[in-house]
């Protein structure tokens, strides 16, 4: 298969690398009650990010732009607690050797978030973008592109199963399938139809034996 990947525009127009959006993100933290105070002033996407009353904020779109807009205007965990998140979800990753392992290494996900929901909430999406941002780099695309995109895609699906599992819904799996598909487009020139499993297929069954799995809602899709 030949494949192109899109122009070098970016989806987005910072160039602030994503250790300084992790410190920033750690002084939004500290001044949590400060920025309360102007919460008149939050632009529209910061408040459409707000889905559901008592959950965490999401992007409102899944896309590279909605997700830093989240990112830099919604107060976060101090930079080190989502740099020993990061740390972990990469090891827990690393560990994929194959498709088995994708469905049963979720439900450590689950566990380590099941006490810290907030901090491993953000970290997915810091992750995201942290891939996002490698991507926008550019270089070699077989050799450089293509291996940093599919190993950043398993790490974040089975992050995603993860944290799904604590409430038994799919938005971080509903999410980056979105972004799979968008940014398969963009860099790889690759429309896609459908998701190969294990990644295409979002089977609850899977994280069974997650200690907090809650029942899914509502059918899995059909693969």
């Amino acid at each position: 298969m030949t494949a192109s990947p899109f122009s070098s525009c970016s989806t987005t127009k910072s160039t602030e690398s994503t250790e300084d959006n992790l410190n920033a993100n750690a002084n939004l933290a500290e001044d949590d009650t400060e920025n309360n105070a102007d919460n008149g002033t939050n632009a529209s996407d910061t408040q459409e990010a707000r889905q559901d009353e008592g959950t965490f904020p999401h992007p409102s779109k899944a896309t590279a732009w909605h997700t830093r807009v989240l990112l830099y205007s919604t107060p976060q965990p101090t930079a080190d607690e989502l740099y020993r998140c990061i740390d972990k979800v990469k090891k827990i990753g690393g560990e994929a050797g194959n498709q088995q392992d994708m469905l049963t290494l979720p439900s450590q996900i689950t566990s380590l978030a099941a006490s810290q929901n907030k901090i491993y909430h953000f970290c997915f999406y810091q992750m995201m973008l942290r891939l996002d941002e490698r991507l926008d780099k550019g270089g070699a695309l077989m050799s450089e592109l293509a291996p940093a995109f599919l190993d950043g895609m398993k790490t974040l699906w089975i992050f995603a199963r993860g944290l799904d599992a604590l409430d038994g819904r799919t938005r971080y799996y509903d999410y980056l399938y979105v972004r799979y598909v968008q940014l398969s487009k963009q860099y790889f020139g690759r429309d896609v139809d459908r998701i190969g499993q294990p990644m295409g297929n979002y089977n609850g069954e899977a994280a069974a034996s997650a200690p907090v799995m809650a029942k899914p809602a509502g059918p899995a899709p059909i693969p």
